[in-house]
């Protein structure tokens, strides 16, 4: 989670963070990214005990190591019902991530080596049951922010999930992220800060009134590491 990185259009650019070092923070139980996981986690639980019978299609952006989504899948129900695309720029974070899955037995999760940001990703998912976007909303532009969460509106299947995570730091964006969310065909299903600090994790859930909306060629542009994502 939150490993994803692109300073311009090749993939072997060097970082702007070093995601592989960022993701220490996890070792830690009591930092906020460890606290914040466990809300993603409980969304991501409850997002799959939503889920109808089937097949459930999954695309997380950025993706990190894949624990996140990794560590519910290893005690769920339905993870054999999960088809997951785990998209990251980070050679080692993604080879980490295959290591786990292929650990776990998950042989339908791919983690891959990609540019989340490009819309080819989200045609070959699509109608997704359940799209992961933690770490992301920070590190992009308001523009490619909005055409994003838009665009959401058309990959995501009627019934499916958005998870999400946003700091609150000034200017906070997520008073207009969650506007947004509604306005692309989603209800909010949860909204949970981070106790003791300015983290906070999102889900919408894809209504099932209509709302038009186009993939763009490109969604965003991954900044870095944030300092970038309001100018």
């Amino acid at each position: 989670m939150a490993g994803c990185r692109i300073a311009d259009d090749d993939p072997t650019s060097s970082s702007v963070t070093d995601w592989v070092a960022w993701h220490r923070r996890y070792d830690d139980p009591h930092s906020v990214v460890s606290r914040r996981l466990v809300l993603v986690q409980r969304a991501l639980i409850d997002a799959l005990d939503a889920s109808p019978d089937g097949s459930v299609r999954l695309l997380s952006l950025c993706a990190g190591d894949g624990r996140d989504v990794l560590g519910v899948l290893e005690h769920h129900a339905r993870a054999v019902d999960v088809h997951a695309t785990l998209v990251d720029l980070d050679r080692e974070l993604v080879r980490r991530a295959r290591s786990t899955a292929d650990a776990l037995g998950l042989h339908q999760v791919r983690c891959v080596v990609g540019d989340a940001g490009l819309a080819s990703w989200y045609e070959a998912a699509r109608p997704l049951g359940l799209l992961v976007a933690c770490g992301v909303f920070g590190n992009v532009s308001a523009a490619d922010l909005e055409a994003s969460l838009r665009a959401f509106g058309a990959v995501v299947a009627t019934g499916g999930r958005v998870v999400w995570t946003r700091h609150r730091r000034p200017p906070d964006q997520t008073p207009q992220i969650r506007r947004w969310l509604d306005e692309a065909g989603f209800d909010e299903v949860s909204f949970d800060a981070v106790e003791g600090s300015l983290a906070s994790v999102g889900c919408h859930r894809r209504a099932a009134r209509a709302v038009e909306a186009a993939v763009p060629e490109r969604l965003f542009r991954f900044v870095g590491d944030g300092s970038g994502a309001h100018t």
